[in-house]
């Protein structure tokens, strides 16, 4: 990321803004903040949703101090179409040619209604093969998101989606963290947001993302569960996700029994994934973390544990992070906030 430049990530729920840097092999939170947002931005043909999201934008970069202009921007998954496809090593015509044709078949939108970005995830040169992160983004969604960011007074530099900013994080922290000669690992990146969960398959001694898989149930699945039964208001709700959720403290509500049918729903995808994964790649997963709104459910990481019988943890960076009053009044909430992080350190 450049000094002109600050980061926003504008979600289903909260927004969060960041001016960070690389500093060495650490990442320094010049500034940092986030809100929640109100309005259904995605879902909203209403003008006065971009109103209102601008509006809280600049409420935003006041309280964090930042002038800046230019914005490095990201979208959820769910709002674009992901695919990670490898193909032999071929020239620019032909290649662009070959990924218009790969494209068709994963976006269901005619290809003049997406805008594709293409990112070179692996170049192996012994095959003569290279692994490419495929990006489709439908040109209603950044239409929404450039009025939005303009409309706030800002230049959008790069729009790009959660798996983008998230695999460029992963890929810069395992180039401080592991040996490239280390077994091969495989690990499971569960990215569980407000209204949808990716999951993106890494191989932490190629040091590339081999598979993403996004689904439309999220953090509200156990929102929701729990507001039907209690009847508690989405603040109430929240306090009680993030108090008690899967602990196995006494109190008057059971809400791990609430919240095992929508936790099984769950665990039956990620199942799916591994026995998915397992087969195609020949290799186990031996570990998960967890980031995104769901790593804010109390002890949500031990039960995946004991539930899909690898160890999941919370996907924690503050060791990455140089300690400052910022980073430190963060520490416990990062893991929300990795797509912001890594769309920071664009090169």
């Amino acid at each position: 990321m450049t000094n002109n430049s600050f980061t926003m990530t504008i979600g289903d729920k909260y927004i969060s803004i960041g001016d960070i840097v690389k500093q060495g092999a650490q990442y320094r939170f010049n500034t940092f903040g986030f809100q929640e947002n109100l309005v259904p931005f995605f879902h909203s043909d209403a003008p006065q949703a971009i109103d209102t999201t601008s509006q809280l934008i600049q409420k935003l970069m006041q309280d964090a101090g930042i002038r800046k202009k230019a914005v490095n921007i990201v979208i959820p998954d769910t709002y674009s179409y992901s695919q990670i496809i490898e193909m032999p090593i071929l020239t620019e015509k032909e290649l662009l040619s070959a990924i218009k044709y790969q494209a068709d078949q994963f976006i269901p939108l005619p290809i003049d209604q997406v805008n594709l970005d293409i990112d070179v995830l692996y170049e192996n040169k012994k095959t003569k093969k290279v692994s490419l992160l495929l990006v489709a983004s439908p040109l209603s969604i950044l239409d929404k998101v450039i009025a939005v960011v303009e409309a706030s007074g800002l230049a959008p530099s790069v729009i790009e989606n959660e798996a983008s900013a998230v695999f460029r994080l992963i890929t810069d922290i395992n180039d401080v963290q592991h040996s490239q000669n280390e077994e091969f690992p495989l690990i499971l990146f569960i990215n569980m947001g407000y209204s949808s969960t990716s999951f993106y398959l890494y191989n932490r001694q190629l040091n590339i993302v081999l598979q993403i898989h996004n689904f439309s149930l999220g953090y509200t699945i156990f929102l929701k569960d729990i507001q039907a039964n209690l009847n508690t208001s989405d603040t109430d709700t929240k306090k009680l996700l993030e108090s008690m959720g899967f602990s196995e403290q006494q109190t008057s509500y059971n809400i791990g029994k609430i919240l095992s049918s929508p936790l099984s729903t769950i665990v039956a995808e990620i199942e799916r994934f591994i026995v998915s994964s397992k087969s195609r790649f020949n290799a186990p997963i031996v570990s998960a973390m967890l980031l995104g709104e769901g790593s804010g459910i109390l002890s949500l990481d031990t039960k995946l544990s004991s539930s899909i019988g690898i160890p999941v943890t919370r996907f924690d960076i503050s060791q990455y992070c140089v300690k400052n009053n910022v980073s430190d009044f963060f520490k416990d909430s990062i893991s929300l906030f990795i797509p912001t992080i890594g769309a920071s350190i664009r090169s």
